[in-house]
């Protein structure tokens, strides 16, 4: 009994002692916690890695619904054309084998994705070797500067490419080389030149990411003459299903040179929630690039969809003439105003507005999502995914509205001659328009006698020509819309060589004030 009585002691005693050292680490723990937070952020920096804390943290835009909420709209009013996404939707055949997969999701995916790494080398005459699959093409890139860069490596890329290659380069703390792109079209002899013994990638987006231009090839031959073997051509083609007549970048894999060509299901195949992209690249580069893949990348639901997808052709071809269909809506509509835009073989229209950032915001307001090009140090530029037809009137309207009050509020418009000429024009609108229409419809009035201004003062003070130009990235045109772009110079009394114009117009015209727009 005193032996039991005893032994029962130390159980106890063994149990407080257990029970003190683990409220000991208790207490360290927080009282470690409390340092670390209370840790000034620049000590905090000291233990990182330096190359992290040079990077800029993404912003990822607010969701579709909290929008909606902060500005009293109706989601369904929202359009977003920010993110270069498929208008249509996903494919059909996608859905459902997405729907089917779904019932299996308690089993791990495929870690190898045999079946879709074998459909894509199916489709394009390689062998499965040749396919690594990546939660989006985005890690390919990944992949490769993970296995490439460090910091005595360089990587090159265009002045406006893909902001990605940038952030993956400081990321491995490897040199960025960045070659400059007149015309916002790749100069691919001077990244050839641009190349060192310290190369190791070299990033080729066609078409381009934001600019929508691409090389042909003629060029691209030319190019890889050049290219020695230390360094990785990166060709990056997102959107290389928009184009109709593609170049052949595949055969530089079947000859075996080091090159890796990019694709995603994000795109025209509209996956862009699965994050589903791959690589293609020759079975010695592939085999070192798996190595360094995370186990299960690439979940079971996007394999399944991905693998519809690549099957349905005649989503394929509905995108693209939507595209093509948006695609000449945004230039025609671009060329009228007289606005400098690049022409685009993408999904999407980069535009100069004057302020970016400002109109980004006002669009916002409006329930339109643009992309500003900040980020791509293009302040006075923003990008304009193609969306359905009535989606991109609905964008043209409210940019019209907003950038026609952006120039009635500029001082530099109310002193300049092309006033008396706007004036003129407001006062021949206004007599010819019905009154219940300007009662119904005063946007719309607004804005025929905005455009109506641009066009006659263009034509009367010569500022520039009617058509604007479709190659205004090029020659600089002048008309594009910025609070700059408005202080027109004094100019004499306007000639009128062209007979249609035979009203009388004079600069002594009266002049207006802005209460005169509120229409009656």
């Amino acid at each position: 009994m005193i032996n039991f009585a005893s032994s029962a002691i130390c159980v106890v005693q063994n149990i407080f002692i257990s029970c003190a050292k683990i409220n000991s680490a208790i207490d360290l723990l927080q009282l470690r916690a409390e340092f670390l937070c209370a840790m000034p952020a620049s000590t905090i920096e000291e233990f990182s890695n330096r190359f992290v804390c040079d990077l800029v943290a993404y912003e990822p835009g607010k969701p579709i619904d909290e929008t909606a909420r902060e500005l009293g709209l109706d989601p369904k009013d929202i359009i977003k054309l920010a993110s270069n996404e498929n208008p249509l939707g996903p494919s059909p055949l996608a859905l459902e084998a997405m729907q089917v997969a779904l019932k299996e999701s308690h089993i791990y995916p495929d870690g190898g994705g045999f079946k879709l790494r074998n459909a894509i080398a199916e489709k394009f005459a390689l062998d499965r070797s040749n396919v690594i699959l990546g939660n989006g093409s985005n890690e390919i890139i990944e992949l490769l500067c993970h296995t490439f860069l460090n910091p005595q490596a360089s990587l090159i890329a265009a002045k406006h490419a893909f902001v990605v290659y940038r952030l993956m380069a400081t990321l491995f703390g490897a040199k960025y080389c960045e070659v400059d792109d007149p015309g916002f079209v790749h100069d691919l002899d001077a990244m050839a030149a641009a190349i060192t013994p310290e190369t190791r990638l070299l990033f080729v987006a066609n078409p381009n990411n934001p600019t929508g231009t691409m090389v042909g090839q003629e060029a691209l031959d030319r190019f890889m003459d050049r290219v020695p073997e230390h360094v990785i051509v990166v060709f990056d083609e997102a959107y290389y299903e928009f184009l109709d007549d593609a170049p052949d970048t595949l055969k530089y894999i079947r000859e075996g040179r080091n090159v890796c060509v990019l694709r995603t299901c994000s795109k025209i195949h509209g996956l862009a929630a699965l994050r589903v992209g791959y690589g293609l690249a020759p079975s010695h580069l592939a085999q070192i690039l798996q190595k360094a893949r995370q186990p299960f990348n690439v979940n079971a639901i996007a394999q399944a969809g991905a693998l519809a997808a690549l099957t349905d052709d005649s989503h394929m071809m509905q995108t693209k003439e939507l595209n093509r269909e948006g695609l000449r809506f945004f230039h025609n509509a671009f060329t009228e105003r007289g606005m400098q835009y690049v022409p685009s073989v993408a999904n999407f229209v980069l535009v100069k507005v004057g302020d970016g950032d400002g109109l980004f915001r006002a669009m916002l307001q409006r329930g339109i999502i643009l992309r500003a090009m900040s980020s791509y140090k293009l302040p006075d530029w923003v990008r304009i995914s193609v969306g359905t037809m009535a989606q991109n009137r609905r964008c043209m309207e409210i940019m019209d509205e907003i950038l026609a009050q952006r120039i009635w509020k500029s001082p530099a418009w109310w002193n300049s001659p092309t006033w008396s000429v706007s004036s003129l024009c407001w006062r021949l609108l206004c007599a010819s328009i019905p009154p219940c229409q300007k009662k119904e419809k005063p946007c719309k009035a607004v804005r025929a006698w905005f455009w109506a201004t641009r066009k006659i003062a263009a034509r009367c003070l010569n500022t520039t020509n009617l058509r604007g130009n479709r190659n205004a990235h090029q020659t600089g045109h002048p008309l594009s819309i910025s609070p700059a772009s408005l202080g027109m110079t004094p100019a004499p009394a306007p000639s009128f060589p062209d007979s249609t114009l035979s009203w009388p117009l004079t600069t002594s015209a009266p002049r207006m004030s802005p209460s005169c727009f509120t229409m009656t």
